[in-house]
């Protein structure tokens, strides 16, 4: 019998089954050669999400207790602690000055997003809107330390934003339905809540409300539209004052923002197209307006609106910003622009601290810093957001920041010596 060969050929013809190999069944030194690639994938995209995450966080605390975007964050006048609501329906007051943050109340009268609230001025109320049109008022028992509902009223559809008068317990809340409606709240005997007066004169939403100066007891609401009107009223009277329309304001400005000074007789108004307008509250004169963007002509016309503005306590400073991230800031002497800088996105915030050149000033990149104006430099960063910081509160002098993150989450911060940039 003729004997085999060591090796063996085998022809095509010879062939009568294939048999396929699993999946993940390769050979040994094909698999080596997968998993090295597959590790340098790996490591290529974990540099990525590096660059892209910034881990940085100088927070003394975090409060995670909301399930959605955090859109408010409103300050009470006295107390170290905050109402937050959010995309969760819900809004919580809670501590600030705990490495813990204690909740104190969970205010879940809502059915919609919470995006609007505000403390009176003595401490005692608080009012919160959500965008179903639900605004709900809320009283502090100190006997019992609980915060206790007065009751929650649907007026429109959304309420858009709310102010709080700087000595009277008014709340003045504009709504989407061009309406703005002014609450009385009274600890007289049993704790209440009630509508004094309703202005239905804008046709389109009610972006901001204010309080004006005022003789003693006639306490005066101003409100800004997307209508292009600016309106004043008598809260008591229940009656209009005065209506700014297109004459008097050179044109049909879709109004966005509105920041009251200091002294509450003058007002400065911001709106879509780029346009600041400087008016004085008792009579209505404009007595200033500019194009923020005059000689710009690479900036589109959604980029041109100002959505957060801000007066210095004593009115020297004016601060602007847009969406496209740029902070630009005035000397109300001759309107001319002090300084400006960029952030990478959106402008969310801007506030004055009380007494002060320092303005906070938050971004939807996540920034978060205090900028001296007339140092014209940071002087404070605040790090552990990575994406938008949609509002932010402040206590202590200008030394804590509170945050409303995009992410679920707010952010205490307070300054210590660290937290300084070196130069």
């Amino acid at each position: 019998m003729p004997q085999q060969s060591e090796e063996e050929f085998v022809n095509n013809e010879d062939v009568h089954e294939v048999i396929e190999i699993p999946n993940g069944s390769v050979p040994e030194e094909q698999e080596d050669d997968d998993n090295e690639i597959d590790n340098e994938e790996m490591n290529e995209e974990m540099e990525e999400e590096q660059l892209e995450i910034d881990m940085r966080n100088n927070s003394s605390a975090y409060f995670d207790a909301h399930k959605d975007s955090i859109y408010m964050v409103t300050s009470h006048p006295t107390l170290p602690i905050v109402a937050t609501g959010g995309g969760d329906d819900i809004a919580y007051i809670w501590t600030t000055n705990t490495e813990k943050p204690e909740i104190l109340a969970t205010l879940d009268r809502h059915t919609e997003s919470v995006v609007a609230g505000a403390f009176t001025a003595d401490g005692k109320f608080l009012a919160t809107g959500d965008m179903s049109g639900t605004l709900a008022g809320w009283f502090h028992n100190t006997e019992k330390n609980t915060w206790e509902c007065l009751g929650a009223t649907k007026e429109a559809e959304e309420v858009v934003c709310i102010a709080a008068h700087d000595e009277l317990p008014l709340i003045a809340a504009g709504f989407s339905d061009g309406a703005v409606w002014v609450y009385e709240f009274s600890d007289a005997g049993t704790p209440t809540v009630s509508s004094v007066s309703v202005f239905v004169n804008h046709t389109m939403p009610v972006t901001a409300v204010g309080f004006a100066a005022s003789p003693e007891f006639q306490p005066r609401v101003v409100s800004c539209s997307e209508d292009g009107t600016i309106k004043l009223s008598d809260v008591y009277q229940n009656t209009q004052l005065y209506s700014l329309e297109a004459t008097a304001l050179r044109g049909i400005h879709p109004w966005v923002q509105m920041a009251v000074s200091g002294t509450r007789k003058t007002a400065a108004f911001t709106s879509m197209d780029g346009i600041l307008a400087i008016v004085k509250l008792d009579d209505g004169q404009v007595m200033h307006m500019l194009d923020v963007f005059e000689g710009d002509s690479t900036t589109d016309d959604e980029g041109r609106s100002i959505e957060s503005v801000s007066w210095s306590d004593r009115g020297q400073y004016l601060a602007v910003g847009t969406v496209e991230g740029k902070v630009i800031v005035y000397d109300s002497k001759t309107w001319k622009p002090r300084t400006s800088f960029q952030l990478e996105d959106a402008v969310t915030g801007l506030k004055f601290v009380d007494k002060s050149p320092l303005l906070v000033v938050s971004g939807m990149d996540g920034s978060l810093c205090e900028f001296d104006v007339v140092a014209n430099e940071k002087v404070w960063e605040c790090y552990g957001h990575n994406e938008g910081v949609l509002s932010f509160a402040v206590q202590n002098n200008g030394n804590r920041i509170i945050t409303a993150g995009d992410e679920h989450v707010s952010l205490v911060f307070n300054r210590s010596p660290t937290d300084m940039i070196q130069q």
